[in-house]
């Protein structure tokens, strides 16, 4: 089953390009389809070797600013999840890489949200507890170097004591700062939590 058209969705910066996830598509295979001016351009564009495998693939998704990078975030890929990497070139879709981190946190999903730098080449994602919204969560960043994803932070980032950093995620058009939601960043008493937020610079 699926429900296509409930998912995220994002806008290039200059406006000519338009992303649209489903991650319930086919059984939870996921997927994420591309309008250009309005029209129909590809999709479902889905990972190398990902159909059948239920990885939620357009949980999240972010378009740099000319629209030609794509995020899509697989929080069910793997053993921790992934963020896979497509790139537009004369109007086709590839896929460029499978991002992944060695820093595995036991039933945290990478992928939950994500965001791209406008020129697409920093990747900040958010890992969502996919067991127990009081375990916290963690944030990630990556970047682009020569056609290649590597990892930026040491560790992922934490709140401490946990509270649940993230799920949602912004980085800034340069990719100097970014935003992460801290949602129960203040316990006060029982049952009572008190949101806000925390800048990454």
């Amino acid at each position: 089953s699926s429900i296509d058209g409930s998912g995220p969705l994002d806008i290039s910066g200059n406006g000519s390009t338009i992303a649209a996830g489903s991650f319930n598509h086919n059984i939870f295979d996921g997927g994420v389809w591309i309008f250009e001016n309005g029209v129909y351009q590809a999709g479902p564009l889905q990972g190398t070797g990902t159909v059948g495998a239920g990885t939620g693939q357009g949980f999240s998704v972010a378009l740099s600013n000319d629209g030609n990078t794509l995020a899509s975030g697989a929080p069910f890929y793997g053993i921790n999840g992934a963020v896979i990497i497509f790139t537009r070139t004369a109007g086709v879709w590839s896929e460029e890489q499978i991002v992944i981190t060695p820093h595995m946190i036991a039933n945290e999903a990478l992928g939950h949200d994500v965001d791209l730098s406008s020129d697409g080449n920093i990747l900040i994602v958010s890992r969502k507890s996919t067991v127990n919204v009081i375990a916290g969560t963690a944030v990630c960043v990556f970047e682009r170097v020569s056609g290649v994803w590597q990892e930026k932070t040491i560790t992922p980032i934490v709140d401490i004591p946990t509270t649940v950093l993230g799920p949602k995620v912004s980085i800034s058009s340069d990719g100097s700062l970014a935003l992460v939601t801290l949602p129960e960043f203040i316990n006060t008493r029982s049952n009572t939590q008190s949101g806000g937020f925390i800048t990454l610079a």
